[in-house]
């Protein structure tokens, strides 16, 4: 299911694509500037769970700025899946053994039908009750360390509170064990192709002047991902009508565990990408999250029944205007 909103969400995305029309030969596109992406991440393997609940109690960092932890390696429809949000609530998305023998209160994931397999099971470390020496806290730290010791190849990233200094990398990733990752950057051009006429006062023109957001959308991911919509092979890629000419572009990818703070300077050098008078009409800029993640869109589950696509694309015009075109997997919730 596609939907399309006027608002923006921020959240923790393994990969953005930005793409700008009529703009090669130009300078680099803004997330091409390596100087825009502050944030590195950390990759620690075979990291046992357990270390997320006494590392966020005996730490500022939950409680101080935002905190992010998630698993890698692992398929949410079979295997055990970890997500630690900067809210401070840790997710467990566990196998039906898992969970018997773990013996914390969780719900049957609502993707599994009448007889649950896979269950999911929420923290929320920053509640009293799971301060050190409480309960609670040392039931969940038994059942993850002794009863059922379940370890992950994990991603951590921190962002420090505003106005305040990060502490060194080194230090950060020491304290998981962990090596210190940088984004991945890639930039290749394309080819100079039709490209759908639009209206940024209109999402769907009635009159057939210009093309539709749906359409638009479902081009621009064609071109994504190098699929030539002008080949008689490919007839239901061909570029919708009405259409217009567009130069050559550039396409440059991010990859990685990527915090809002780098998304908002993202979406910054877009701004101010078009102060300049440019040949490019407009530009886009698209999150994709991770397939595999145990929550999705407004911290609800995330399902797994097709390609746990989810994703959002902020288009913005030259004259200002900006369009957001969000799609989420098959049965996941869509926010507002």
């Amino acid at each position: 299911m596609t939907g399309i909103s006027k608002t923006i969400t921020s959240s923790t995305r393994w990969r953005y694509s930005y793409q700008s029309a009529n703009c090669y030969p130009s300078p680099s596109p803004p997330c091409a500037r390596r100087s825009t992406l502050t944030s590195g991440f950390g990759a620690s393997q075979r990291l046992p769970s357990c270390d997320k609940i006494s590392f966020s109690n005996s730490s500022p960092k939950v409680s101080n700025g935002a905190f992010y932890a998630l698993s890698y390696n692992t398929r949410i429809d079979q295997d055990n899946t970890l997500a630690l949000l900067p809210t401070g609530t840790l997710i467990l998305s566990v196998t039906k053994d898992t969970y018997e023998e773990l013996g914390l209160q969780g719900q049957p994931s609502q993707y599994t039908g009448r007889k649950p397999l896979q269950y999911v099971i929420k923290l929320q470390l920053t509640e009293p009750t799971m301060a050190p020496g409480r309960k609670c806290y040392e039931r969940a730290v038994w059942a993850l360390s002794e009863k059922v010791p379940l370890r992950f190849d994990v991603l951590v990233s921190w962002q420090p509170p505003e106005g305040k200094a990060a502490t060194a990398p080194a230090k950060f990733f020491a304290e998981w064990d962990c090596r210190e990752v940088r984004a991945d950057v890639t930039v290749r051009p394309v080819a100079a192709r039709a490209c759908p006429a639009l209206d940024s006062l209109s999402l769907q023109p009635e009159d057939g002047a210009a093309c539709g957001a749906q359409d638009f959308f479902d081009w621009l991911g064609a071109v994504s991902c190098d699929i030539d919509c002008s080949s008689d092979s490919s007839a239901s890629m061909r570029c919708p009508e009405p259409s217009l000419p567009m130069g050559p572009s550039l396409l440059c990818s991010i990859t990685g565990l990527i915090r809002p703070d780098t998304v908002i300077q993202l979406l910054s050098a877009l701004r101010r990408y078009f102060e300049e008078p440019k040949l490019a009409c407009w530009a886009t800029l698209t999150a994709h999250g991770f397939a595999d993640s145990p929550v999705s869109w407004a911290s609800l589950e995330h399902g797994f029944h097709k390609g746990g696509e989810n994703l959002q694309t902020l288009l913005a015009f030259a004259n200002g205007n900006y369009w957001l075109l969000r799609a989420v997997g098959t049965n996941d919730g869509c926010p507002s």
